[in-house]
Order: C-alpha cells, then sequence, then structure tokens
C-alpha cells in the first residue's frame, strides 16, 4: 500500500523496524530508523501496510527514454539521397559506425 502525509507520519511514530530507502532508479541505500526517516516525508513515499512501513521511495518520476526497437545503433531505412522510407514502423538498419583510423 502507498503511503503518504498524515497517514505515513503515524505508522512510523508507532514503528520499532528501520525503514529502507530506495533512489529514483530502484536500488537501496540504506536503512534508517523511524525517526530519522520522518525526515522524508513529503519528497518520499512508504510503502508497506496499516502496521509498518517498509522502504520509502522518491515522489519523482524517473524519465527514461523510448523504446525505439533497437539499438542506439539503428535508424530507419533511407533511400540513397537520404530520404526515410517506408512506412514508420516497415523496419529499422544499422547506420554505419565512425571509424577511427
Amino acid at each position: 500500500m502507498r503511503l503518504e502525509g498524515d497517514a505515513l507520519r503515524r505508522i512510523l511514530e508507532q514503528q520499532a523496524q528501520p525503514v529502507a530507502i530506495y533512489d529514483a532508479r530502484g536500488s537501496v541505500l540504506g536503512e534508517l530508523s523511524p525517526a530519522r526517516a520522518l525526515q522524508y516525508i513529503g519528497s518520499h513515499f512508504g510503502v508497506g501496510n496499516r502496521i509498518r512501513v517498509r522502504h520509502l521511495r522518491p515522489c519523482i518520476e524517473v524519465a527514461r527514454r523510448a523504446w525505439r526497437g533497437g539499438s542506439n545503433t539503428m535508424e530507419r531505412i533511407r533511400n540513397e539521397w537520404g530520404v526515410v522510407i517506408g512506412a514508420p514502423k516497415s523496419g529499422l538498419q544499422h547506420r554505419e559506425l565512425p571509424r577511427e583510423n
């Protein structure tokens, strides 16, 4: 359950077990005492139940790059003049990588 604001504060004030804290990417940063976790209310939300908060996560959304259907070296198919040909999802081809000589 996602806990925020006063509901999160009430549970942390009664809790004795430590609370894990995560960064925006989902990696564990460490554990905090419930008293120290009170400082993060507002910038983080709690995950747990009505008795115990298991961990805190930041309230921001992580910007993720859109999936292009290929790797970073893929691009849309072009003709000899460099114009994209075909439908938007007709296919991808590898672009040439710069060669170091």
